[in-house]
């Protein structure tokens, strides 16, 4: 004779817990369900995952855009500050700035990512280039600005010009 160590389930003791015994049997999951259900979950969490990835590459790109602006600007001003007797000695220079756009004194290597290195454009080759009347003391630099830092792997090039009195 051998006894089960589980309690058997009878009809009175499964009614006094609440349980159907005739109904308890098929009221899950099938495994094939519980498959199907993982999949289309895992489906969208990788889906999501790679819209992640694209927000977070514009998110970079749009700051370093308004970074690339704020250097422009204050490109801008350091031009508008230098006497007109000292327009050349910004050629050949180079300056160096933050990742916000900000300039920096010196560069110390650890916060520069953008350089911006100013050369001077020949007069002569911008009167043929805009037909420039006589007369007309227009100094030109084009200025590359270089990102990011330390490999300089990527530049934007504009002209930039000033009057000389």
């Amino acid at each position: 004779m051998t006894t089960s160590l589980l309690p058997r389930r009878t009809p009175v003791a499964s009614r006094s817990l609440g349980i159907d015994p005739e109904r308890s049997i098929g009221n899950g999951f099938t495994l094939v369900e519980v498959v199907v259900a993982i999949g289309i979950f895992s489906f969208c969490i990788v889906a999501l995952i790679g819209l992640l990835q694209v927000a977070l590459t514009s998110v970079r790109e749009s700051q370093v855009d308004s970074s690339l602006a704020s250097v422009i600007g204050n490109l801008s001003a350091n031009l508008k500050t230098i006497d007109a007797t000292e327009l050349s000695r910004v050629d050949g220079t180079s300056q160096y700035f933050d990742l916000a756009g900000m300039p920096l004194v010196a560069t110390n290597g650890v916060s520069t990512y953008f350089r911006a290195k100013w050369s001077e454009v020949d007069t002569a080759t911008m009167d043929s280039l805009f037909d420039l009347p006589g007369g007309v003391n227009l100094r030109t630099w084009v200025v590359a600005i270089e990102y990011p830092a330390p490999q300089y792997s990527k530049s934007l090039r504009f002209l930039v010009g000033r009057r000389a009195w």
